[in-house]
């Protein structure tokens, strides 16, 4: 499977999975792209809105993330070399934690409870994420600290993904 097509099927994708295929940022967009074109199927289909699926919703998970800064790391000297400090771009992040309902993670950004921010995290991702392992986030917002928000007090307000993390999924459990 190496781009969308109609035969593809839910077994294709989980031996896809299986096999290790899916470790590229490239791969996993071909696994969303073609998890939402199943998903499309089921809806065609009205197997979508069954009563039992509606209960389903996941939870709403928290993730901080630092600014892009840099970061010096040793990489090692090969063949009798030495070692050399190089640096890259990082981001810290931490999963600070989650909520039932998608009004409880919002209220919970805007007023930065239990102080998420720490003077540190100036982005934050909420995404729900539904039960079993490896799930994909069914949704996502992303947040930027301003101190001037919840009336002074500081708070997270809505803001656009960063350009650097346009192939990263799954932020809280990933």
């Amino acid at each position: 499977m190496t781009k969308p097509r109609a035969s593809n099927t839910v077994q294709d994708i989980a031996s896809f999975v299986a096999h290790g295929h899916s470790q590229s940022a490239a791969n996993c967009r071909v696994l969303l792209d073609e998890i939402e074109r199943l998903r499309g199927e089921l809806k065609r289909h009205g197997l979508a809105s069954r009563p039992e699926a509606a209960g389903r919703s996941g939870i709403y998970v928290i993730t901080v993330l630092t600014t892009l800064r840099p970061r010096p790391i040793v990489v090692p000297g090969r063949y009798g070399a030495p070692a050399r400090i190089d640096e890259i771009a990082h981001r810290d992040s931490r999963s600070w934690g989650w909520y039932a309902t998608l009004a409880e993670a919002e209220d919970a950004l805007a007023h930065n409870v239990t102080d998420m921010h720490e003077g540190l995290y100036d982005i934050a991702v909420l995404e729900r994420v539904p039960a079993g392992v490896l799930a994909f986030a069914q949704q996502e917002s992303w947040w930027r600290f301003d101190p001037a928000a919840n009336a002074g007090a500081g708070g997270y307000t809505r803001a656009e993904r960063p350009d650097d993390l346009d192939n990263v999924l799954n932020f809280a459990l990933g």
